[in-house]
């Protein structure tokens, strides 16, 4: 038996919540266990596919190790260990190891032993831009054969162009990034990035798709971060 079914075993056999392996292993969001240590106790497929690291690779490791942005919510995991089921909003991540990139919701919920105390927790972890954008655009039709129109209010094209500059400039300065760093791998120069940061520049389709690309983004999460960010600045 190798530590990896060692460690999922063990953790199985302390919880009397009545795990169902096959139910999280084919859940549609993003499942991720943990024990009292923090150590990953359970990885399901939809983590898998959005971390590209099979759970052979994940199972033992700390989950702040695999999932660093949880790092940037305080204690959550810590209150969750105390028997707390909490929620995580709008939160964006990155999966360094050549995963995917987006904006979540996190929800943690702790485990129980049969004499009630807690022995780990479970995060289920879902892609709130990927559902909001198939929502939208694969069901463009109301139910009576007209054309569905967005309830999200136009936001001002200034308040929308401030958003992007603070958008690139936070996801730059997350990475440890300097301006030209992300000169050199965008091919702007670097008077360039200080002007769209300062929001002295309107940016054009072709230079957004390069800033994305070299901060590790696709377009459309720069954008809906964008979003986001525009939403907060509305008076």
């Amino acid at each position: 038996m190798t530590t990896v079914q060692e460690i999922e075993l063990h953790f199985r056999s302390l919880c009397c919540s009545g795990i169902s392996e096959s139910l999280i292993d084919n859940h549609p969001d993003a499942v991720a266990g943990f024990d009292q240590q923090l150590r990953c106790t359970i990885w399901n497929r939809s983590m898998e596919t959005i971390s590209s690291k099979g759970k052979d690779l994940i199972i033992g490791r700390t989950i702040l190790e695999v999932l660093p942005f949880l790092q940037e919510n305080g204690d959550i995991l810590a209150r969750t260990l105390q028997g707390e089921s909490l929620v995580c909003r709008r939160q964006p991540y990155l999966f360094r190891d050549g995963g995917q990139q987006g904006i979540l919701d996190v929800y943690c919920s702790p485990l129980f032993d049969s004499a009630g105390a807690v022995v780990g927790g479970l995060c289920l972890i879902r892609d709130i831009v990927l559902g909001k954008f198939a929502d939208e655009f694969l069901q463009p039709w109301k139910d009576t054969g007209e054309l569905a129109v967005s309830t999200v209010p136009l936001i001002a094209n200034d308040v929308l162009q401030r958003a992007i500059c603070l958008a690139i400039h936070e996801r730059r300065r997350l990475l440890g990034m300097s301006q030209e760093e992300l000169s050199s791998r965008s091919g702007l120069h670097r008077t360039y990035i200080s002007d769209i940061e300062r929001g002295a520049r309107n940016i054009s389709c072709g230079n957004l798709n390069k800033l994305a690309f070299a901060l590790g983004l696709r377009v459309s999460t720069l954008l809906a971060w964008s979003e986001l960010k525009a939403a907060a600045l509305l008076p």
